[in-house]
């Protein structure tokens, strides 16, 4: 179910060209089977939703709504359309035709076509590396770990205690702390689904120990493959949209990523682990530290050393003013902000990171490329609950940007989590290759 929501993104059509070794342009065209039917379910929810003096309690004539909000039906028709299809759309293709993103797309146009097509224009930086092909033959010396008896105990401990823990719970059955892949269909006002209209992938934490959204609240007691409308789709608070504020969508849950406890064969699974040993010594990564730096990180940071140390290349420094950009907006959220910015140096230091990450990630694309490394759902299952485990989330490397995976109650696009799941993927797969 959810491979089949993935390729049914195939209805738009996509173009790129090249214009410089660091530019390209991606046209995206959205046909009218698509267009049409959520422009004309906008329009009636105007009719439905706006106030007008002399219409009181009625509900307002098509013509008038299309004569005083013209350009306000055509703004949500084309933000729906382009957060919940088109930039989807657009990371997939970049993936299957392996091109290398070293950073967000960017909107530059938008041009309607007889109020039944839609025309987007995008500039996306790439910046193709290319990697020693004899990498899996680098040398590399795991960093050790401490040597303490207590950790084997410790994790022996964990290992015990959460996964009894884990299979208490009941599987396919939404709980607080959970992760949720479910698909949203928009529906017209009789609850019948538009027609041609794509269902849109996302994920979303169910947390209900503090206030809970009505949007959340829907989800609370449902089980893996529930279908059920829900009266709006809480996208962005931020941006007040007549089709997410007012719409219904009909919502089915694809997917469960428990939440609460460690799970020995998602574990396995991921690391490709054989045996019982063989979790203990993964564990073990995460539970031996020297210096404040787990054995992981030290693990981590190793690699990228060889791979930065044997694969010289540079950055183009407007992608990485654009990083520096994220990352200022990640740290304005931190309570100690504005004790880092006093720091001597600040800048510099954030400069340095943000060029880091960008070779990182452009180094673990490549390689996700060169590989052909896919993921499915379970992967993304896996992804999150190595991050919903405070003591397993040591083991995530790549975090989706400004780490909004922390502001749960607003749910994710699914291209957002499936990136950076193949990142940590290919990772895993380099170091496992590494360290056999």
């Amino acid at each position: 179910m959810y491979e089949e929501l993935v390729r049914q993104r195939d209805a738009i059509s996509i173009t790129n060209h090249r214009t410089s070794s660091h530019l390209c342009k991606i046209d995206v065209y959205v046909p009218p089977s698509i267009v049409v039917p959520i422009r004309e379910q906008v329009i009636t929810l105007y009719q439905h939703n706006i106030h007008a003096r002399g219409f009181e309690n009625v509900t307002l004539p098509r013509m008038f709504v299309l004569e005083r909000h013209y350009m306000d039906v055509q703004h949500s028709t084309m933000w729906f359309i382009l957060k919940n299809f088109v930039l989807d759309f657009i990371t997939d293709d970049c993936a299957r035709k392996k091109i290398l993103l070293a950073h967000n797309p960017r909107l530059t146009e938008v041009a309607w076509e007889d109020d039944k097509k839609l025309h987007y224009h995008f500039d996306i930086s790439i910046n193709e590396i290319d990697i020693a092909k004899d990498w899996k033959m680098f040398p590399f010396k795991t960093p050790k770990r401490k040597l303490y008896k207590d950790l084997d105990k410790q994790v022996e401990t964990f290992i015990e205690r959460e996964s009894s823990l884990y299979k208490q719970q009941k599987q396919d059955f939404l709980d607080d702390n959970d992760w949720v892949c479910f698909s949203a269909t928009m529906l017209n006002n009789n609850h019948k689904p538009l027609n041609n209209v794509i269902p849109c992938l996302f994920w979303m934490k169910l947390t209900t120990k503090y206030l809970v959204s009505s949007f959340q609240k829907g989800f609370i007691g449902r089980k893996k493959g529930d279908k059920f409308v829900l009266n709006h789709l809480p996208l962005d608070e931020s941006l007040q949209e007549a089709v997410t504020e007012y719409n219904p969508f009909l919502i089915e849950i694809i997917s469960i990523s428990k939440g609460n406890f460690f799970s020995l064969d998602i574990f396995k699974n991921l690391f490709r682990l054989k045996n019982r040993l063989d979790v203990h010594r993964k564990l073990i990564e995460v539970f031996s530290y020297r210096n404040d730096i787990s054995q992981r990180k030290s693990i981590i940071e190793e690699v990228f050393h060889i791979f930065l140390s044997k694969n010289r290349f540079e950055v183009p420094k407007h992608l990485v003013l654009r990083k520096q950009e994220e990352i200022l907006l990640a740290l304005k959220k931190i309570p100690d902000y504005y004790v880092y910015r006093s720091q001597p140096q600040f800048e510099e230091h954030v400069a340095f990171l943000a060029e880091r990450q960008l070779k990182e990630e452009l180094i673990i694309d490549k390689i996700a490329h060169d590989e052909n490394i896919t993921i499915d759902c379970d992967d993304v299952n896996g992804y999150l609950h190595l991050y919903n485990l405070d003591r397993l989330k040591e083991f995530v490397h790549f975090k989706p940007t400004l780490d909004i995976v922390e502001d749960s109650h607003v749910p994710l696009h699914d291209s957002t989590l499936r990136q950076v799941t193949l990142r940590e993927k290919t990772l895993n797969h380099v170091i496992y290759l590494l360290t056999k």
